[in-house]
């Protein structure tokens, strides 16, 4: 007999609720936030709260049961307190009375002595932790069915988190103050991977020649050219989306940011390269001997 789940039950609803605010393209602050709530709902909890790690630290960044002040002020780092050692370990953790534990980190002002019940489970995205999810109450220890619980509630706030992070890595960009106005400093493109390049000869040698096309004009005013003068580019095999996190683009991209702007404080002489010797004078060619027999 075919059963319909109309709306109603709290938990099935809930769940599809999450699932659809995770695909939201709002301000994160408050999907993370709606997201609290609903988790707070489901899972029958007094305070839910998001931590999202930014660096080395994990910053609230939604919440239900707190003051809204707490959103965005209140942070730890990775290891610091039962929500720190979550994300450390990569693992749920629950405690009947976080304050007695040894772990414990307390937050002034926040007023969660009157929740001692904690579960926080990690939120995971790329192999990496993300995020940790804390669900909090004032009586009764977690039990495992109820940890299990949170860590499902935790697959779309995850989603959440990575989607719009995966958006502001496709709008990225990278800011600074150009040298010579109207100038390409630099270009993108696809290289071929080891196995596509396969037998075929490989010249290693660097070019004799400035490079062409628009990065030629600043030959001598661009830092570590050397590294780009090859004709050959390599990538591995192994470098797809699913072995490269957004993580670690995002923190590339962010790197190569932050050395642009670094670059662009120098003054355009502490860039320019030295003057090269003038290469030797060639030795002039002898004539090729000749095959013709000598005259008697």
């Amino acid at each position: 007999m075919v059963h319909v789940h109309h709306r109603g039950d709290r938990g099935v609803d809930g769940i599809l609720r999450l699932i659809e605010l995770a695909s939201h393209d709002g301000p994160l602050e408050a999907t993370l936030g709606a997201m609290c709530d609903e988790v707070a709902a489901i899972a029958e909890v007094d305070i839910a709260s998001v931590y999202v790690r930014e660096g080395d630290r994990l910053v609230m960044r939604g919440n239900h049961g707190f003051p809204k002040a707490a959103i965005g002020a209140v942070s730890l780092a990775v290891g610091e307190g039962i929500t720190g050692l979550v994300a450390e370990c990569m693992r749920p953790v629950s405690a009947a009375h976080a304050a007695a534990e040894a772990a414990y980190k307390h937050v002034p002002g926040l007023g969660e002595e009157r929740f001692p019940v904690f579960a926080g489970v990690p939120l995971i995205g790329g192999g990496a932790v993300i995020g940790v999810l804390v669900l909090q109450r004032q009586a009764g220890a977690f039990s495992a069915d109820e940890v299990t619980l949170a860590t499902a509630l935790g697959a779309p706030v995850t989603l959440a988190i990575e989607r719009r992070r995966a958006a502001e890595i496709r709008s990225a960009r990278l800011h600074g103050l150009p040298h010579v106005g109207g100038a390409v400093l630099g270009r993108a493109a696809v290289v071929a991977t080891t196995t596509a390049l396969g037998s075929a000869p490989l010249e290693l040698d660097p070019s004799p020649t400035p490079p062409a096309s628009d990065l030629g004009a600043f030959y001598r005013y661009l830092p570590g050219i050397d590294m780009s003068e090859y004709h050959n580019y390599f990538h591995t095999d192994w470098e797809t989306a699913e072995t490269v996190p957004w993580t670690g683009l995002e923190a590339s991209t962010r790197a190569f940011a932050k050395i642009i702007d670094e670059v662009n404080k120098l003054p355009l002489s502490a860039l320019k390269r030295p003057e090269e010797p003038a290469p030797p004078p060639r030795r002039p060619t002898p004539p090729p001997e000749s095959s013709a027999p000598a005259a008697k």
